[in-house]
């Protein structure tokens, strides 16, 4: 688990390093060497054409992952511009829209914590 966990972070196929995967699981190296070739025959894992370690349900997990943050970020870039375009939603409440002008000058009074 705490490999495929590696893969999830990395968002990509990690390294055939024991050392750092035995590390991070916190086993020495020649027990994450062992396990790593028990995963692999199991079919589990599968070493990518570079020799890096990889699973395949993580290859499409991480894919739905990076296309929800694009989808999510351009929703929240059309929100803010919609929201910038609005004049009623750019009043403050202590006076009219902000505008280039009036941007220099705060509007809202300071709250003292003290």
């Amino acid at each position: 688990m705490q490999i495929v966990n590696l893969i999830y972070i990395k968002q990509r196929p990690i390294e055939n390093d024991p050392h750092f995967i035995g590390k991070n699981c916190n086993i020495q190296q020649a027990k994450c060497r062992k396990i790593i070739s028990k995963l692999i025959e199991r079919g589990d894992l599968f070493f990518t054409e570079n020799g890096e370690i990889f699973q395949k349900r993580c290859e499409s997990v991480i894919k739905e992952i990076q296309e929800k943050r694009e989808y999510n970020s351009k929703n929240g870039k059309k929100g803010a511009e919609k929201r910038w375009d609005c004049q009623q939603d750019q009043e403050d409440g202590y006076g009219p829209p902000v505008t280039d002008d009036l941007a220099k000058y705060k509007t809202k009074p300071k709250k003292k914590y003290y």
